[in-house]
């Protein structure tokens, strides 16, 4: 079970993340391995998230972010 988690959050850490470039003033693709406080990063609707962040804004038309902490907590519906 601890290889099988072990290996689950490499192959998340590995996984393309956007953060913002001020020097640029675009998104750029890294991993989410390589990022650090204070990034500020694009997510997607749907995209899962391997980190605790702030959310700053959404584009729902009602301004709403739902969170499923089903794989923080190990609590599943």
């Amino acid at each position: 079970v601890l290889i099988k988690s072990h290996n689950k959050l490499k192959e998340t850490n590995n996984q393309t993340a956007y953060f913002y470039d001020h020097d640029s003033k675009s998104f750029i693709s890294t991993s989410w391995k390589k990022l650090r406080v204070g990034h500020i990063i694009r997510v997607n609707r749907e995209e899962i998230v391997p980190a605790d962040m702030i959310i700053l804004e959404s584009m729902d038309v009602d301004h709403l972010c739902y969170i499923d902490e089903s794989s923080i907590t190990g609590v599943f519906d």
